[in-house]
């Protein structure tokens, strides 16, 4: 049977594996892709282990398993060792089939403390949280222009052994829309964009993010066609866990030998 050279392959993965798909689509695409071949499975492995998507609470578990045993089929030792990227993305265009994302989005973004990611994964900078939609309301309709909204924010992770939950940590926030006509004035978000919000946690609240899109105008940029925003905002890491997630993560920091938990974590969580 006839196959792609694998350099064809590797671009076919990269970009699949780096675009908007919904949630529901990408575990499709996990878990059929690395059974099409060994080419395939040896493209997508380092690739996925790299720059990782969390698409469901199961998902996180399953990462906490191979990282500690080490033994995974697919991706052999590349987790944690290649791992460079955590990314949380809700397409909120789709209603009922990101029921699963949107339950993990609404655990790791209210998750006490990073404690157990910063262990696991230390070369990851950060958490990524990213809501994406096309807007369809009527003041933006009404330019006949369909508008790709984007929302993130990226959860600095980082641990004081010295003062637990006394420092504050970095999350930068940030707002981009695709606009082919930069000139125009287009409002930020319609009523049907803030009821999309409404129904998922955005860090601080709908009320302070729509008060901070509107009301800092001037620092809007646009460039090749994307007007964006970002600022930084600092919140405090508190005690707690959530669905045991950090307890999983730091035991599978420690291997397969580890049957007891260091005081950091006991102060923790």
């Amino acid at each position: 049977m006839s196959t792609f050279p694998p350099e064809l392959v590797e671009i076919v993965v990269y970009e699949a594996w780096h675009s908007d798909m919904p949630s529901s689509i990408r575990t499709r695409f996990m878990t059929t892709c690395p059974l099409v071949n060994r080419t395939w499975k040896a493209v997508y492995a380092p690739i996925a282990s790299q720059d990782i998507y969390i698409t469901n609470l199961a998902y996180i578990y399953y990462l906490c398993k191979i990282a500690r045993l080490r033994t995974s089929i697919i991706y052999h030792d590349f987790i944690p060792r290649l791992s460079r990227t955590i990314t949380c993305f809700v397409h909120l265009g789709d209603r009922t089939k990101e029921a699963a994302v949107k339950r993990v989005y609404d655990c790791l973004i209210n998750l006490p403390n990073d404690v157990g990611f910063k262990n696991l994964f230390p070369l990851v900078p950060y958490i990524s949280f990213e809501l994406g939609w096309i807007s369809y309301g009527q003041k933006l309709q009404s330019c006949g222009i369909p508008i790709y909204i984007r929302v993130y924010f990226h959860r600095y992770l980082s641990i004081n052994k010295d003062a637990c939950y006394e420092v504050e940590r970095r999350v930068d926030f940030g707002i981009s829309m695709t606009d082919s006509d930069p000139l125009r004035r287009v409002d930020p978000l319609t009523r049907t964009d803030i009821e999309k919000l409404r129904k998922i946690y955005v860090i601080g609240g709908v009320p302070w993010f729509l008060f901070t899109v509107t009301l800092k105008a001037d620092r809007w940029m646009t460039l090749d066609g994307i007007r964006a925003f970002r600022r930084t905002i600092e919140i405090y890491p508190h005690r707690g866990d959530i669905k045991d997630i950090n307890w999983r993560l730091w035991m599978a920091s420690k291997g397969r030998r580890s049957t007891w938990v260091e005081p950091l974590l006991s102060a923790w969580i």
